[in-house]
């Protein structure tokens, strides 16, 4: 028999010993109809990057709108709570919102602050789709190992009291909620898609075969991010607070930041004392087709060694459906390419990341040999070819002091297919991923041992892939291959699954990645007959 002078301590024990119980998230109906359905969701998870809801599924032409609120623990200590929509504070720049994907919709998963209130519709469909409703996508944004510190226990009012419970009633106990309010629409009376608001809300009328904006524009063609009266070099105020987001005169968007840790110190040396972004300003990944043509590999001369960042730089030229080539997503600070008299988008990628562990043979694998030979002749190998690229588009803001301002990249880019076609051959070379760092100048960049990747955060991690024909064609599937770097061997053909679909205008590729956070590399090439 215990001592009853012990019972209060072993009681004590128990508590301090029985794990912390913590609400669930619930997503109910909060109301349905024929013609509407009300949606909310609380307590979204936040201790993991992204989550699909299967059961909040969209039909085409449905008009949403979402609506939320509530905070979330982000971190041991006090003053840890911070909204889940538009938190303020130490790296909100970059962390601590919760973003939000309507595939037709949206664009991918873009902060839901972008998009809160707003009239959405599903009105943009890809060209060889199935019939299959779009569902429901979550993402919080966190470092990549701190998700575990995310929860909703043990209240506090956070950074400048931005979670005291008076300012939000419709929280329960101040906890994040989202609320979907979903119309139903036929294509008859279904509404319009809403108009940008400012001169850098991105801009695009279809979508790819992932509901990826293809081809996007600024709603100013060919912005000049300088200009004060405009994004005035993205500025930042206090506490990583971005100036001229969620701007009328800058952008309705709420972009997040990627700037260099202090390891880049050196991105500080041209302005130190700016209150710029050292680094990028990014949008969402997006799908461009045109012509591509190899600039230059910024290995420092050192091989692929610590100077340099390593990364490959690319220009793209945008072309239209009549092949013609266009400006669409360029900035004044992006030049004209002498071969096709019109400015071209920047692209970036991490050799260290990609070719540097492609090491089989393949077409990536030469044209890295060919770089580290002659980039000159590097150049020539891929000179106007034509191609498919998926990246996340952003400003380059390091440079962003120059009459021209900053220049518009996709950096980092997570796929990119190039069509090559010779007197004996036709095929597609193709390389592919689902995450990236953005250099030298931004806080993952592997040197400086940060962390914070992007991610292509699509449905199951399948990564759909057109590659356009202008005659019907035909697959060879005795010389095509693919690889990825999931195992012991160079080529690791037995995990690198995919399917592809021939089309009379083309081909649809389904390549099926792990998720983002396993790092896996996808490559070889599509042969056709012919």
């Amino acid at each position: 028999m215990l001592n009853p002078i012990k019972l209060p301590l072993v009681f004590a024990m128990l508590v301090i010993a029985a794990p912390l119980i913590v609400a669930q998230e619930t997503v109910v109906k909060q109301s349905e109809t024929a013609q509407q359905v009300t949606w909310r969701i609380d307590q979204p998870d936040v201790d993991r990057p992204r989550k699909d809801y299967p059961q909040v599924t969209f039909r085409k032409y449905d008009e949403i709108v979402v609506t939320g609120g509530g905070c979330v623990r982000t971190k041991q200590g006090s003053k840890a709570w911070k909204r889940y929509i538009d938190p303020t504070g130490d790296h909100t720049d970059r962390l601590y919102h919760g973003r939000i994907s309507i595939p037709g919709a949206t664009a991918e998963l873009v902060r839901i602050s972008s998009v809160e209130g707003q009239h959405l519709v599903v009105n943009k469909f890809p060209v060889h789709g199935d019939d299959s409703e779009p569902l429901l996508q979550l993402a919080y944004e966190d470092d990549p190992d701190k998700y575990g510190d995310n929860n909703y226990s043990v209240h506090d009012d956070g950074f400048a009291k931005q979670c005291a419970l008076d300012k939000d009633p419709d929280a329960k106990e101040g906890k994040a909620y989202l609320i979907l309010t979903v119309t139903h629409h036929d294509v008859a009376d279904a509404p319009a898609t809403p108009k940008p608001r400012a001169p850098l809300d991105l801009w695009w009328q279809t979508v790819d075969e992932n509901s990826l904006p293809y081809n996007p524009d600024w709603w100013q063609h060919i912005p000049n991010s300088k200009t004060a009266s405009q994004c005035d070099q993205f500025r930042e105020g206090p506490n990583d607070f971005l100036k001229l987001g969620k701007s009328p005169k800058c952008t309705m968007w709420d972009p997040d930041v990627d700037e260099a840790n202090l390891g880049s110190v050196f991105c500080h040396f041209l302005s130190p004392l700016a209150n710029s972004v050292h680094g990028h300003v990014n949008w969402v990944p997006v799908t461009y087709y045109g012509t591509v043509f190899f600039d230059v590999a910024n290995n420092g001369g050192l091989g692929h060694g610590l100077i340099g960042d390593g990364d490959y730089d690319w220009w793209f030229s945008p072309r239209n459906a009549n092949g013609d080539a266009i400006e669409n997503g360029s900035s004044t600070a992006n030049p004209p390419h002498a071969d096709v008299n019109k400015r071209t988008l920047a692209m970036e990628f991490s050799s260290r990341e990609t070719v540097d562990k492609i090491n089989d043979g393949s077409w990536w694998d030469k044209f890295r040999d060919a770089v580290d030979d002659s980039q000159t002749n590097a150049r020539e190998l891929v000179r106007n070819k034509e191609a498919v690229v998926i990246g996340l588009i952003g400003f380059d803001n390091e440079h962003a002091n120059k009459p021209t301002g900053a220049r518009v990249e996709l950096h980092p880019v997570f796929v990119l297919a190039i069509h090559i076609e010779t007197n004996t051959e036709n095929y597609w070379t193709i390389l592919a991923r689902n995450w990236g760092n953005e250099g030298s100048c931004a806080n993952g960049w592997d040197i400086t041992g940060g962390k914070w990747l992007h991610y292509l955060s699509l449905p199951q991690n399948k990564i759909k892939l057109f590659l356009p024909a202008k005659t019907p064609p035909s697959i060879d599937n005795g010389k095509t291959k693919f690889c990825t770097n999931g195992g012991p061997e160079k080529c690791n053909q037995n995990d690198a699954h995919y399917s592809a679909k021939e089309f009379n205008d083309g081909i649809l590729m389904t390549i099926e990645l792990p998720k983002p956070e396993d790092k896996r590399l996808f490559w070889g090439e599509l042969f056709l007959k012919k």
